[in-house]
């Protein structure tokens, strides 16, 4: 998959977090894919896991999804203040790891909030796959934050110039 192209019969589009469907679908797929990075890099209390679709609708952060045929496949949320994106949560189901998706995501807020003159997001250091995505794409590390006995957390910042 070249930049900038989804699969053939997928879309990117903002998800509909006061739809009942999607909603549960999206709280799915979030448990999955931070239950996978949790054991990746072995720290069991991600906030993430707890949310539950009242939190999800009243997190004030705007979602994306990736749909390949009607399923969900990924998603991508963020908040937007003055001139900064916030990336909160960037999720690919793990059947659909390693096929672009998360890729895809990123590169779509990317090009949508071009407005934008920086973009900051958080991952575990140990989540090697979601590290490696941002430094592609010219986040660099500002800071690192232990949250537990040998777990970290890695603050990523890209500016706009």
């Amino acid at each position: 998959m070249r930049r900038n192209e989804i699969h053939e019969g997928s879309v990117i589009r903002r998800l509909n977090l006061l739809n009942s469907d999607e909603i549960s679908t999206l709280l799915n797929l979030q448990r999955l894919a931070y239950t996978f990075e949790a054991n990746l890099i072995g720290f069991y209390d991600i906030p993430t896991l707890k949310d539950t679709i009242q939190s999800l609708q009243s997190c004030n952060e705007t979602f994306y999804g990736y749909l390949r045929k009607s399923e969900l496949c990924g998603a991508i949320s963020y908040t937007k203040q003055a001139d900064v994106i916030d990336i909160c949560r960037l999720v690919v189901h793990p059947k659909n790891f390693r096929e672009g998706i998360g890729r895809a995501l990123l590169e779509y807020l990317l090009s949508t909030e071009c407005d934008a003159t920086r973009f900051i997001v958080s991952t575990g250091q140990k989540n090697t796959p979601a590290v490696k995505l941002y430094e592609q794409y010219g986040f660099k590390i500002k800071s690192t934050t232990e949250i537990s006995h040998d777990v970290f957390i890695v603050h990523f910042e890209r500016k706009i110039i």
